[in-house]
């Protein structure tokens, strides 16, 4: 149940209930520009890039792009300046791929509740990608 009263009975309702209570549309569902790119991509260095793709488990389940943060750390070794490439050329334009963005996400009943049919007794976690995850770290470690 939402917060409005209503129910979903079938998974699909459930779903998208989850998704508008979880990820709302901003006011008016505005655009908002990308700033413009500056120079902070200079200050990407090769330690920022490989403490940020360290700080992960390399135990992790395959991302939804089907790459792990094993896989990235093995690329780490074969090709470092292709990784940090990929870092400052993402902070250089300001674009983020748009693979990078994409997550799983996975519901979970929040323990100690007695009604699990509300929406409320549930909680989202997000699963970003491996490279998305190094990207905003990097970011991070920039600012």
């Amino acid at each position: 149940m939402d917060r409005e009263g209503k129910q979903a009975n079938t998974t699909i309702e459930k779903e998208e209930m989850l998704r508008q209570e979880s990820f709302p549309l901003n006011d008016d569902n505005q655009y908002y520009e990308l700033p413009p790119a500056s120079s902070a991509y200079t200050e990407v260095t090769k330690r920022a890039v490989e403490w940020a793709l360290h700080s992960q488990s390399v135990k992790n389940a395959p991302d939804p792009d089907q790459l792990s943060s094993g896989a990235v750390c093995l690329h780490w070794k074969w090709d470092k300046e292709i990784v940090i490439g990929m870092a400052k050329a993402t902070i250089c334009t300001g674009q983020h791929p748009a693979v990078w963005k994409r997550a799983s996400r996975v519901v979970m009943p929040k323990p100690g509740n007695d009604d699990y049919t509300k929406l409320r007794a549930h909680h989202t976690i997000s699963l970003p990608c491996c490279m998305g995850k190094v990207i905003e770290k990097v970011v991070t470690d920039v600012l």
